[in-house]
């Protein structure tokens, strides 16, 4: 706030006693009472002077004082004593000018125009990582897709190096059989093939089901508790079969197995479906009604 300097050129200085307060003049002496009930605003704010000795009072005949020392106090002016003169000099307060508030918008208004300039900057810049990033996820996808495929376990084998793979798996998997509620020792002829990621067994019974056990089969699939018993014996005997089949193929991974079997030397009934997936390491049997 800006502070009247006619009013602060027209303060005395006033010297404080116990009751009165002498001033001198050029041919006289005057004894006056004061009365320090007087209350001190500063551009239409209460202002409230800590030290008693430089309280602003008034004397009895209607005048009012305040001291240099609180006026210095209250950044209002300044005094110097020199050659037995008092010089006063008005600071302005602590309040601005006009100008000086003007400055400060100015400046207030350029500092927000460079913050908002930033923001814009950034905002672009984050603009150009986000696709610079979606680039990258393209990139990288496609790069894991080629490397994906090129590293599928059976791709770079030739179709004689898969006729002897198969050749190897289907002797070492003769006379395979399993043991379950159905049937024991239900033995089966294996016939394999090679795809680039995955071995496929295809299972068939020695004879046909007769119709005996079909309707057995059948039987077995409307009861619940002794359906999940059935696959449960077909999980294991698929488990056990992967291990047979990764025994012969010792130098290769990340493939999956899958095994259907028949009932009958035909192919044409498919009552288990069954899979090894790698992926997951976890072995799946679904199970349908012979025909």
């Amino acid at each position: 706030m800006k502070y009247n300097k006619k009013v602060i050129s027209g303060i005395l200085a006033a010297t404080l006693c116990a009751g009165s307060v002498a001033f001198a003049a050029p041919s006289m002496t005057k004894n006056l009472g004061i009365n320090y009930n007087v209350k001190l605003k500063v551009n239409g704010e209460d202002y409230s002077i800590s030290d008693s000795s430089q309280r602003p009072f008034k004397t009895s005949d209607g005048r009012a004082y305040i001291s240099i020392a609180s006026l210095t106090g209250m950044g209002i002016a300044t005094s110097t004593f020199a050659d037995n003169t008092v010089i006063i000099k008005g600071t302005g307060g602590s309040g601005l000018s006009s100008s000086d508030l003007q400055s400060q918008v100015s400046a207030l208004s350029a500092t927000n125009n460079s913050l908002l300039t930033t923001n814009n900057n950034l905002q672009t810049e984050n603009a150009k990582l986000k696709a610079e990033i979606e680039t990258l996820k393209k990139t990288s996808s496609s790069s894991s897709n080629s490397s994906s495929s090129s590293s599928k376990p059976f791709n770079d084998l030739s179709s004689s190096e898969k006729r002897d793979l198969v050749k190897d798996i289907e002797s070492d998997l003769k006379g395979l059989r399993v043991d379950s509620d159905f049937q024991r020792s239900q033995r089966f002829e294996v016939s394999a093939s090679i795809d680039k990621d995955s071995v496929s067994l295809q299972l068939t019974p020695y004879e046909n089901w007769t119709a005996d056990e079909i309707k057995s089969w059948n039987a077995l699939m409307d009861k619940s508790s002794d359906y999940d018993d059935l696959v449960e014996a077909f999980e294991d005997f698929i488990d056990e079969t992967y291990d047979e089949v990764s025994s012969t193929l010792k130098d290769y991974k990340g493939y999956d197995v899958n095994v259907n079997i028949y009932s009958d030397t035909k192919a044409d009934n498919l009552v288990v479906d069954g899979e090894y997936r790698n992926s997951k390491d976890k072995v799946y049997a679904d199970l349908s009604k012979a025909k």
